[in-house]
């Protein structure tokens, strides 16, 4: 039986992040001096040796996941193998933060390395602001790391931001301007006629597939999460890191038999996996 880690409020420990470096690619003036801070001295730094030992020994004691921080991690010279070595000690889920600079041409490495989902530090959407924000950053460098993460399979993507009120502004009008491409779409399909019986549940409107059907990116029954009066579709793999959000009704009156994580939900068919496995073999009822 493996002896598990808990706090002083006996909740289990089964999650470790580690500083791999005090190296970073931008002085933020939230977090950095204008003239930067003095390195550590390389005896310092845990080696990836060290690293690995240390993963490998918390696995015995009930860690399963692991995330890698700065600095930037990617900054590190090692970080290949250091990922390799750190997903064979049987760490479940690893994870990496980072700033995006450098992700764009490292994501598929990162994922076959054993990298399985991505954090990107993003404090604003505005160019200028973000130049000035992290002294010399460059926006586009990480909207075009988060589209290679996707690509390399690095899901979810995880973007830590706080909206201004303008920004909050710009993402409204964004969306406005989706939605207006699309009415323009329907009704041209209409020949001018009011477009009927549109819903999210249109094919090409569900981002990630209908309730219990398998996403088309990754195959996992889709769930539905509800919100006083509304109602979210989402893939428990692609958008939660696994986890199954809780549905506080449902949650009451199942207690302990309520799934929390995909693996459980796939140990409990009546949830509606049996239909999502039947839809994806191509089978019928």
């Amino acid at each position: 039986m493996i002896e598990t880690l808990t706090d002083l409020f006996n909740r289990r420990i089964d999650y470790l992040r580690i500083s791999i470096t005090d190296q970073c690619n931008l002085k933020c003036i939230y977090c950095m001096p204008e003239k930067g801070l003095k390195p550590f001295d390389r005896s310092e730094i845990l080696t990836s040796d060290e690293i690995i030992r240390i993963v490998r020994i918390a696995c015995k004691y009930g860690v399963r996941k692991v995330r890698l921080t700065g600095g930037e991690p990617l900054m590190r010279g090692d970080i290949i193998p250091l990922i390799s070595g750190i997903k064979q000690t049987g760490i479940q889920d690893l994870s990496i933060t980072t700033n995006g600079q450098r992700l764009a041409g490292m994501a598929m490495a990162l994922k076959k390395a054993g990298v399985d989902r991505v954090n990107i530090s993003l404090d604003t959407l505005i160019a200028d602001r973000y130049r000035d924000m992290t002294r010399g950053g460059d926006i586009h460098r990480v909207w075009e790391a988060v589209s290679e993460a996707e690509r390399a399979g690095l899901s979810p993507v995880k973007l830590t931001q706080r909206l201004t009120g303008d920004e909050a502004a710009r993402l409204h009008q964004a969306t406005r301007d989706v939605l207006g491409r699309w009415l323009a779409r329907l009704r041209m399909e209409r020949a001018g006629g009011f477009p009927e019986k549109v819903t999210a549940f249109r094919e090409d409107f569900a981002v990630h597939g209908r309730y219990r059907q398998p996403c088309p990116r990754c195959g996992a029954p889709v769930q539905r999460i509800v919100h006083a009066e509304n109602e979210t579709n989402y893939c428990p793999r692609c958008q939660t890191g696994g986890q199954i959000l809780s549905d506080r009704s449902l949650a009451r009156l199942l207690k302990q038999d309520w799934p929390h994580t995909l693996e459980e939900l796939e140990q409990k068919p009546g949830f509606g996996l049996r239909k999502a496995a039947r839809a994806r073999s191509g089978t019928r009822a």
